[in-house]
């Protein structure tokens, strides 16, 4: 019951079959629909993307996607492009603003897109070149993540207005839903955080910190890719749930606003705080902020050691190996980035009965 809007990011990935290709415009991208190319038309820089294409694909002739439905109870539920084919139905709209261009050695975010594009009720556009936020923008979707604010690594860095910024918190109050992460290029932190600061605090309360926040490696991080281990155990948010870690590494930390509730500490003694996430609710709409981009790299999210030939009187000398839970800490097992990305979504999304991930690891929220 679930195919995405297809979107790519910019990165020469070529995902099950489907070949990124960027348009020249604001309005998005050109997206790959079912293996095939749908192009965006030109024009207006703040028009919401659009698909185009023949009858054998998910596709809409020049149509603006329509609002999902809410039904008696308010809540949103599932539209269908063809009510006779499950493949066109969706629940949830969201937009990606940014790019996922990233300073880490390893910055491969196809598992994150595979995974959105192939298991998830939702339908995604990406904007890789700064839109207009107001609220004709706006309103056609349900949830913004913002990733890395620049045309590219180097710059140039975007900027909002201060009408962009109340267009958002309006959005937000009326029901919208925010996420936001940043670490995405540590070595120009005071650009990049300035960048997404000039959106999100105006608009939220929140701001990143002009720091390092996490840019040390602990002990046993070489069994998981290098990162430092975000732990959620002590956590009671809703986010939280089923979740033990997530990676981050050299990113930035957190200052909240009155009200918010900070959803996961991690110490880190240059930094200027040690928030690692934290989440607000503002009218009807809900923000949450996440302190680095590491969630989103395939090398976190998928196993990268096979240790079938160790034998099991060895595994007691083995430092990757969890004696307590009798578990290799293979990003794969020791992060639960699949559930963190449900729970957030889920968590940040109006509210509704219709968004699912076909993931068998993942533990719906009832």
């Amino acid at each position: 019951m679930q195919r995405v809007l297809l979107w790519a990011v910019g990165m020469g990935l070529v995902i099950g079959g489907l070949v990124a290709c960027e348009s020249d415009d604001n309005s998005g991208r050109n997206i790959p629909v079912n293996g095939h190319n749908a192009q965006q038309p030109q024009g207006d820089s703040d028009a919401p993307p659009i698909s185009t294409g023949s009858d054998d694909l998910y596709s809409k002739p020049n149509v603006i996607d329509p609002l999902p439905d809410q039904g008696d109870d308010g809540k949103l539920e599932m539209v269908c492009e063809d009510p006779n084919d499950p493949s066109t139905c969706y629940c949830l709209r969201l937009a990606v603003i940014g790019s996922f261009d990233s300073g880490a050695n390893k910055n491969d975010v196809s598992a994150f897109v595979d995974w959105l594009n192939t298991k998830s009720s939702a339908i995604v556009s990406m904007h890789q070149r700064k839109p207009t936020l107001d609220a004709g923008f706006l309103s056609n979707y349900d949830i913004i993540l913002f990733t890395f604010q620049a045309d590219g690594m180097s710059g140039p860095f975007w900027q909002y207005s201060a009408a962009e910024a109340q267009a958002l918190n309006t959005w937000i109050d009326q029901g919208g839903g925010v996420v936001a992460m940043t670490g995405f290029n540590g070595n120009a932190t005071a650009s990049e955080v300035g960048a997404i600061n000039s959106i999100l605090q105006p608009a939220t309360g929140f701001s990143y910190n002009n720091d390092a926040y996490l840019d040390q490696t602990e002990p046993d991080s070489y069994c998981y890719e290098n990162a430092v281990a975000v732990d959620w155990t002590s956590s009671t948010h809703e986010i939280a749930r089923e979740v033990k870690r997530t990676a981050a590494f050299w990113g930035s930390s957190i200052s909240i606003p009155d009200g918010a509730e900070v959803v996961v500490r991690k110490h880190d003694a240059g930094a200027t705080t040690d928030i690692a996430a934290a989440a607000l609710e503002i009218g009807e709409g809900r923000v949450f902020v996440y302190a680095d981009e590491w969630p989103l790299f395939s090398n976190v999210w998928l196993s990268t050691s096979d240790h079938s030939n160790v034998p099991a009187e060895q595994l007691q000398y083995e430092n990757c190996f969890d004696q307590a839970t009798q578990m290799w800490k293979d990003p794969d097992v020791w992060f639960q980035h699949p559930q963190f990305w449900y729970n957030v979504i889920q968590w940040t999304a109006p509210e509704n009965d219709c968004f699912t991930i076909d993931e068998p690891i993942i533990i719906p929220i009832d």
